[in-house]
């Protein structure tokens, strides 16, 4: 498929917000999740559960280091299975305010912080994060922001 113009979109969940179109299948790796679907535009118009879909390529280390968190314990949590598939139980808890996640380079990864609370989990507020992920030498930095929830 690579060549074909693809659309990667969440369909049937409100935790993933992505629709994009790219010109080769490995670009829309970071939005897979539960509900995502690739639909390839051309040549053969049809569309393919993320599962049946199985991207290869290199990964990249990258450090998400959190600023303006609470006490507590704090997860890194989102699409796909480095970043626990939206499951907070499966998230990358923080250690020191950062955590390493291994992405696939030239994608986008998207993901949101939680924090674990006596009554479960809470959400941080704002908008899902991303980290783009870019072909280069050592761990990739990448600084999050801690939201109050509701904000």
């Amino acid at each position: 498929m690579t060549g074909s113009q693809v659309v990667a979109s969440a369909r049937g969940t409100d935790r993933i917000a992505v629709e994009r179109t790219v010109r080769a299948v490995p670009d829309v790796l970071a939005c897979r999740g539960e509900g995502v679907w690739i639909d390839v535009l051309e040549p053969m118009g049809d569309s393919v559960p993320w599962a049946d879909w199985q991207p290869v390529g290199p990964l990249r280390t990258v450090d998400v280091h959190v600023s303006g968190a609470p006490e507590g314990e704090l997860r890194v949590v989102g699409a796909g299975p480095e970043l626990g598939h939206w499951n907070p139980e499966r998230g990358l808890p923080l250690r020191s305010g950062t955590v390493q996640v291994h992405l696939p380079v030239d994608t986008v990864g998207i993901f949101k912080l939680v924090l674990r609370k006596d009554e479960g989990w809470q959400w941080a507020g704002g908008p899902d994060q991303a980290i783009t992920v870019v072909a280069g030498e050592g761990p990739q930095p990448h600084r999050a922001v801690w939201a109050p929830p509701g904000g």
